[in-house]
């Protein structure tokens, strides 16, 4: 990318945009201003419950996995030995491939039968995966593993698909100066799902021999969850953008009203996406490849596959996918409720923060100082493994049976444990967790959203499973603090790439976002063409 023409981070030019009021006045403003954002926020919330799920999935691998890998329960579930090692694997695998297949197959899934329809498809795969997981205890043998790697996958499917069509969906039903605020609730919702699940996994429970609810109970809360979602999104509206985009005016008009409110006129947002409709013809993926070489798609392309790429190589699949196991090995005799405490709470309290910082100091803001705070936290998460070893203590090996943790190694440095992943936690949620997923629902062109969202949601979930493969052997190659100290170097490459290309969106619309790397591919073909008439001779 052009430095020159990349150094300006801000998109300076809005008609629309309009002075965002802070805090008490601005959550009054939320009710009781003169359009009717109640409703937006009705919708958004019940689209985020799955993205609840998605949290949920992930955090529900930690609690599982302490059980699953127990190695009396695995021999009396398939009567024969089977590394409990391999069982960590696959689990954290199926659920990567299944939410990569779900994002390379869901945006197409998404512009064919809308943004709603598509939230309840999704939503069948999570009822159908957690229903199979809960019945796994039904099987023995080897058809325990298959039926459990079944459901984990058909979950990870679900996955996959949130991650893309509920940012989607709250982007294009989202008034412009509100987008930041209601485009950060799925990721509350993600890591309040993460958090639930770390503290169900805490629960005693006296019929269970792990101490904890059962993997099959969590399963049917998570079950039980989705089938509310299900219901809930039979009374919210279609999006506005996508009703346009499939000629359906009328509908796209109720829509709108049911949104902004019946008090409020509509026709000039209804005009405006009819406009966009003359721009964004709805292409074939063949159509959307002939595009890209326009700046106005592979420039935001480029933008938002990078940050999404940032968004797995930080580390945080290391630390959520394996958070009770790097915990237990570590030294705690409690990893759950260690996990609970120090991960899902600082989640829940960065992505409020989040929440309200993102259409008042910026995206771009937010993914520095969440930067910032990573750079920060992984270095000092190598420190701690680095002094743990000092004292002789085996290192971090998650491929060990973890119930053969030498607890004599829970040295007085276990704090600097506790803070550094708790900093990091809350730093990684502050930006990089849900600003990334905002940024792909809001930079691209309509006619291209959908399968561009696809491309960059499949690719962030092979990077998950990449990370997730990999992070054992690298660890052990390198060591727990050289691994640690690795995501610290990558955290400040993004911190660079952040502060050096990426534009602010912050207050504009979708169409003015559009315009703007419009605007930057006509200054590049004008200034093209104003070099090639200086060079051709009098």
């Amino acid at each position: 990318m052009d430095s020159n023409t990349e150094a300006t981070p801000l998109l300076l030019e809005s008609n629309s945009s309009k002075p965002v009021a802070t805090g008490i006045g601005r959550i009054v403003k939320f009710f009781r201003g003169p359009e009717r954002l109640w409703t937006v926020f009705f919708a958004t919330m019940i689209a985020s419950l799955a993205s609840f799920s998605f949290g949920y999935g992930i955090g529900f691998l930690s609690p599982a996995l302490i059980q699953l890998t127990d190695p009396i329960f695995i021999r009396n579930v398939s009567h024969a030995n089977f590394h409990s090692a391999t069982l960590e694997d696959i689990f954290g695998g199926m659920l990567a491939v299944g939410a990569a297949i779900g994002g390379l197959t869901f945006g197409f899934i998404a512009d064919l039968i809308g943004r709603k329809i598509g939230m309840m498809i999704m939503g069948l795969f999570y009822l159908v995966g957690w229903a199979v997981i809960a019945l796994s205890r039904l099987a023995s043998g080897t058809a325990f593993f298959g039926v459990i790697y079944t459901g984990v996958l058909i979950v990870g499917y679900g996955c996959g698909s949130a991650t893309l069509i509920v940012p989607m969906y709250i982007s294009e039903v989202a008034p412009a100066n509100w987008r930041g605020f209601l485009g950060c609730i799925p990721e509350l919702n993600a890591v309040i799902g993460t958090a639930i699940v770390y503290a169900f996994g805490a629960i005693p429970f006296e019929d269970d021999s792990y101490n904890s609810l059962s993997y099959y109970y969590l399963a049917l809360i998570a079950f039980s969850i989705i089938l509310l979602a299900e219901i809930l999104l039979l009374t919210v509206k279609e999006s506005p953008h996508w009703l346009v985009h499939k000629g359906k005016e009328p509908a796209a008009l109720e829509s709108l009203k049911w949104f902004r409110g019946h008090n409020v006129n509509v026709s000039s947002e209804l005009e405006t996406l009819k406009t966009d409709l003359h721009e964004n013809k709805e292409l074939t993926y063949l159509q959307t490849l002939k595009m890209f070489p326009q700046r106005t798609v592979w420039k935001p392309f480029l933008l938002v596959l990078i940050v999404l790429i940032f968004q797995e190589l930080v580390g945080i699949s290391a630390v959520i996918f394996y958070g009770g196991p790097i915990f237990q090995v570590a030294g705690f005799e409690n990893p759950n409720e260690v996990a609970a405490g120090s991960i899902g709470a600082f989640q829940v309290l960065g992505t409020i923060f989040c929440l309200f910082l993102a259409d008042v100091i910026g995206r771009k803001v937010l993914l520095l100082l969440s930067s910032g705070g990573l750079i920060i936290s992984t270095f000092s998460v190598g420190a701690y493994f680095f002094v743990y070893e000092s004292h002789g203590c085996d290192h971090l090996n998650t491929t060990a049976l973890i119930h053969e943790v030498n607890f004599a190694c829970d040295t007085a440095f276990s704090w600097l444990a506790i803070l550094s992943l708790a900093l990091y936690t809350f730093a990684f949620t502050l930006g990089w967790g849900g600003i990334p997923w905002l940024l792909s629902s809001e930079m691209f062109p309509m006619a291209v959203r959908g399968k561009c969202m696809s491309i960059v949601t499949c690719v962030n979930w092979i990077m998950s499973i990449i990370v997730s493969f990999s992070f054992n052997s690298y660890q052990e190659a390198v060591q727990p603090y050289g691994a640690f100290w690795t995501f610290g170097i990558i955290c400040t490459l993004s911190f660079l790439f952040v502060l050096l290309f990426l534009p602010e969106t912050k207050g504009k619309t979708l169409h003015e976002i559009e315009n703007y790397f419009a605007r930057a591919q006509r200054q590049v073909h004008d200034a093209s063409m104003e070099q090639s008439n200086e060079s051709t001779p009098m």
